[in-house]
């Protein structure tokens, strides 16, 4: 096997065809002649040593024979296996005139009723199995007028026998005749389901694409069995057509087809161009995978482009919104073995899927995460400025979102690269809970570029932290730290008595604990005051709390916070704001 994946690999490798027949047609031709090579000596011998007095006549015939095959294999190796295939049938048909030539003339062995009249059909078998069907009839024609050549030397020279003329051309012209019509009704009908098959193949290639069948190491839909998979690191590309469904309502069902295909005609050879597949449509959006996250990035850029001049022909210009994220994905086939469909699975899926969903949040048309900026080799490509720091559902380290700064005036892309450090700024402090250092920096940032969208998006945010007060914070309504203190310290002893979370605190360092939950409630309550989250993560580093820990934490805060005396609606708020927080307080370990 390994002598053969060697010899397959040296001969074949320049042969280049999407057909799984004709792929197998070359690896066909390409053990004929090496069973030539091997078979022929074999023949030589045993005529050496079983018949060594016909050697003379038989031995020219089989070395030239030896020749043709590897002068076919130079020619497969070149990469035309129908041009090898019609050479090797061509020269083994001349091989076989010239030695019953030959041996018509010999006075020793002067017949045409021999064996190389038996072989007359094999240049046909050849040139059907491996070369093209157009050559089928000319090569069996050759033999035939070569056949009548030999009767009528045998017949009319003196000596010759006239009935061996007559049975030797007699059996040979019927075998010629049958073997050709059989080999020419066989090829035809082969060629027909070779086309059938071929044709649907590219019909199933629309479905399944052939980039799919190639990471799972299949060449073929039919190679492909239910429950097969592969992970690999890839990039995933979400797209997404903006307020397709209030789009689509005050049109036909026929109007919405036509204008989904067309946006979609011109976004799948902008993929592919990029050496992305498209893994499947989403209704109107689109899941398109790359292996080099240079490629999805320029894919994406050049999706934007394509968009505009698709807009160009349109009344109402089309929006879309475009997100990358780079990762580990499993590539597989799900379902039931009547129904399969290949698709890929994994958290780098759904973050790709949740960036694109904050082009809408964020009124941007391009994100990427900092994982795929990571990835490229070439970041000199684009522009990328961070807009947001989220937690992905399900997952506890934080997604880093980029914008990709394309598509707008060069005044605004020099503004928004330019004010990125600034705005990072601002994201950063509400990430960690200080909305009012964050506030601070949006109106700053605003003050100077006026124009970004997204950073009004932050602000808008951090006022509705402050207006679901009503113009007075929780912290206002109940008093002062001190207040904040009792809660906590009402808080810890009930941890203390409790039989799920008193191991961990035991050895604690008490005071540190209760300093960080403090200001950390205190900050949640509306206090003016900054804190950073950072440190109640590290305050709680050498704790392996769990989530069944931190939800059992949280019943007991609010067990305490009622006991203070807060109304139900304020403990809520508070209890709202501390789930988005379980990243900092639950263990990573």
């Amino acid at each position: 096997m390994k002598i053969w994946n060697s010899l397959h690999s040296y001969f074949l490798k320049n042969i280049v065809t999407s057909s799984y027949v004709l792929s197998r047609r070359a690896e066909g031709l390409l053990r004929f002649n090496l069973v030539l090579l091997i078979g022929i000596p074999c023949f030589l011998l045993a005529y050496l040593i079983f018949i060594p007095h016909r050697l003379p006549v038989a031995a020219p015939p089989m070395l030239i024979g030896i020749l043709t095959a590897s002068v076919s294999l130079v020619i497969l190796r070149r990469g035309n296996s129908f041009a090898a295939g019609q050479f090797l049938a061509a020269s083994i048909a001349l091989i076989l005139i010239a030695a019953q030539f030959l041996k018509v003339l010999d006075p020793d062995f002067k017949t045409s009723f021999s064996s190389f009249l038996y072989l007359f059909p094999v240049p046909v078998l050849i040139v059907a199995l491996f070369g093209r069907l157009s050559w089928i009839i000319p090569i069996a024609l050759l033999m035939m007028l070569a056949d009548g050549l030999f009767f009528a030397l045998v017949y009319t020279s003196p000596g010759g026998n006239p009935i061996t003329a007559q049975v030797g051309l007699a059996s040979s012209v019927i075998a010629l005749i049958l073997s050709t019509a059989l080999l020419y009704l066989l090829r035809t009908i082969v060629d027909g389901a070779i086309t059938r098959v071929e044709a649907l193949n590219l019909s199933l290639s629309r479905f399944v694409p052939a980039e799919f069948l190639r990471l799972l190491n299949r060449r073929s839909v039919e190679e492909i069995a239910l429950g097969e998979s592969r992970e690999a690191t890839m990039s995933v590309l979400f797209s997404d057509i903006r307020d397709f469904t209030s789009l689509a309502e005050g049109n036909t069902p026929e109007t919405n087809f036509k204008f989904i295909n067309d946006y979609l005609k011109r976004m799948g050879p902008v993929i592919r161009d990029h050496d992305g597949f498209i893994d499947k449509y989403i209704g109107d959006g689109i899941l398109a995978l790359f292996e080099r996250a240079d490629d999805a990035v320029r894919a994406g850029l050049a999706m934007l482009v394509e968009l505009d001049a698709f807009n160009q022909d349109r009344p109402e210009p089309t929006e879309i919104g475009i997100g990358i994220h780079t990762g580990r994905i499993m590539l597989g086939t799900i379902g039931e073995e009547l129904r399969m469909e290949n698709t890929v699975i994994g958290d780098t899926v759904n973050s790709a899927s949740r960036i694109e969903a904050l082009t809408k949040a964020y009124r941007t048309r391009f994100l990427v995460s900092r994982d795929t900026l990571q990835a490229m080799q070439d970041r000199s490509i684009v522009q990328a400025r961070l807009i947001d720091i989220t937690l992905v559902k399900g997952k506890r380290k934080p997604l880093y979102i980029h914008e990709i700064v394309c598509g707008e005036s060069e005044d605004v892309m020099k503004a928004k690269i330019e004010g990125g450090p600034l705005l990072e700024k601002g994201v950063t402090a509400v990430r960690s809970g200080d909305y009012i250092e964050g506030k601070n920096l949006f109106e700053e940032y605003l003050g100077k570029y006026p124009f970004d969208r997204t950073a009004k998006v932050h602000l808008q945010r951090c006022a509705r932290v402050f207006n679901q007060f009503k113009g007075k914070s929780i912290f206002e309504k109940y008093g002062d730290i001190s207040t904040v203190a009792n809660l906590v310290e009402i808080f810890y002893e009930k941890i203390l008595r409790d039989d799920l979370l008193s191991d961990f605190f035991t050895h604690s360092n008490m005071t540190r604990l209760k300093g960080h939950q403090t200001r950390f409630i205190a900050m949640l309550m509306g206090a003016p005051i900054r804190f950073d989250t950072r440190a109640l993560e590290y305050a709680h580093a050498h704790l392996p709390i769990t989530p069944l820990h931190f939800k059992r934490v949280g019943t007991l805060l609010e067990s305490a916070l009622a006991e203070g005396g807060m109304e139900t609606e304020d403990i809520d708020s508070i209890m709202s704001r501390i789930a988005s927080f379980e990243r900092v307080i639950v263990s990573r370990n």
